[in-house]
């Protein structure tokens, strides 16, 4: 939400503010609407700031979005996977160390 100035005014006779729609077919475009419009008391005010996008750019841009979402996606596996590797790692080091403080402290001691 936010303001614009020179700003419409609303039903409510309030300035209207301006939201952003995120759906597949108004991706980014922009709507002036009563400032109540999420309380549910407002007015019914609405009014588009953006002018419509054509069917082109909208393919697009989903496409990107999907794109971007799946590499997002792939980035979050890997560094999950990088993390748990790491803690593998560790894991096997520590054992490691283990059986080296055994071997020699244990062969000084049994002897």
């Amino acid at each position: 939400m936010e303001f614009v100035k020179g700003h419409e005014y609303c039903y409510c006779d309030l300035p209207a503010v301006v939201f952003t729609l995120w759906t597949t077919t108004n991706l980014g475009r922009r709507f002036y609407g009563c400032i109540k419009y999420k309380h549910r008391s407002g007015c019914e005010y609405f009014n588009w700031l953006d002018p419509e996008m054509t069917d082109r750019a909208t393919i697009v841009i989903n496409g990107l979005l999907r794109k971007l979402n799946r590499i997002e996606s792939e980035k979050r596996l890997e560094d999950e996977f990088k993390g748990r590797r790491k803690l593998n790692g560790c894991s096997v080091a520590c054992w490691l160390c283990l059986v080296v403080v055994v071997l020699l402290f244990g062969t000084s001691y049994w002897s």
